[in-house]
């Protein structure tokens, strides 16, 4: 009877077009299946499981990406889906980065999501934080973004002659050239010069896409969650800022320049309390230590999943604190 219930139901990673089979029946839990997942993926330790989660991703609505809880029956979310005549599509990812990354015992396709979903926040722009006004950019952040765009590059072609001023530009955040931290000129320059020591005879695909996770892992804000919001009660972010969440902790970004302005590690974030209204969506963050503590209040639209990636972060902390315990 319960073979003739099964389903063999599609689960779509970052930069994967056909997506994982997995089979599940009215009883399958979510986290049931990101285990199942997890463990083709090469991912078998518990406390790794942890940084992973599934989404229902559906056309309707303004929103239409939600976080599936682990307790709840794949099924039963995919059947209400069809009863509003809404189409769905299961989606897996990388929500935590705080273990390293195991290029040595995961898949092929386990790198691919990682690096699928590190260079689409790479290009939005996310992980850049600008300079001061009148400050010079780094030396060692230009270079960067000439060896991801020459690696991005060769990850598409071999063709080098193809590559042109005009073409370019399209493998570097827009806010590179918007806030002129290179030129078009300086990237294609730099990118012909990287690309003459990128030989892919002696390089696969899969090895330029970890040099790109590579560069990427050593920047302040890789593998951060970012979201929009307002504080009015803390004067240095002056209204509308982003908060960022990663292994080191919450951030709270100037939203021009993407300047971290204040930063708490977890240790540090005594609690989370979402506030809801009628018309707006509140958190408060109690922050400090045993001796000085504050509140600093947002208006957000995501408090809920802000607060489910804080827990999260927290969680797979006190895990590897007792595996070294």
């Amino acid at each position: 009877m319960e073979g003739k219930l099964s389903k063999r139901q599609t689960v779509y990673l970052p930069g994967s077009q056909s997506g994982m089979t997995v089979n599940i029946t009215p009883y399958t839990l979510v986290k049931e299946t990101l285990e199942e997942i997890c463990t083709k993926l090469g991912i078998i330790s518990q406390a790794e499981m942890e940084e992973y989660a599934m989404f229902a991703l559906y056309e309707k609505g303004a929103d239409n990406c939600i976080r599936l809880k682990k307790e709840e029956y794949i099924m039963d979310i995919i059947t209400q889906m069809r009863l509003h005549q809404i189409s769905c599509t299961l989606l897996f990812e990388r929500i935590c980065w705080y273990y390293p990354l195991h290029y040595d015992v995961i898949s092929y396709d386990c790198t691919n999501m990682m690096y699928h979903q590190a260079i689409q926040l790479y290009l939005d722009g996310w992980l850049i934080a600008l300079p001061p006004s009148g400050s010079k950019v780094p030396h060692k952040l230009t270079e960067d973004i000439i060896q991801i765009a020459s690696l991005m590059w060769r990850i598409g072609t071999n063709d080098d002659e193809a590559l042109h001023l005009d073409v370019c530009v399209e493998f570097v955040p827009d806010l590179v050239l918007t806030y002129k931290i290179l030129s078009p000129t300086q990237i294609f320059d730099g990118m012909a010069k990287c690309l003459k020591h990128l030989d892919p005879m002696t390089s696969t695909e899969l090895d330029f896409k970890i040099d790109v996770l590579d560069i990427l892992r050593r920047w302040p804000m890789f593998g951060a969650s970012f979201y929009k919001a307002k504080c009015q009660t803390e004067p240095k972010l002056g209204g509308k800022c982003i908060l960022a969440v990663n292994r080191a902790g919450v951030h709270f970004l100037d939203s021009d320049s993407q300047k971290c302005v204040l930063s708490y590690p977890f240790t540090e974030v005594i609690s989370t309390r979402k506030i809801l209204t009628d018309t707006i969506e509140k958190l408060d963050f109690k922050v400090g230590n045993n001796r000085i503590q504050k509140i600093i209040q947002i208006e957000t639209n995501q408090a809920g999943d802000i607060v489910h990636i804080i827990g999260q972060y927290i969680k797979v902390l006190n895990s590897c604190a007792k595996l070294s315990s």
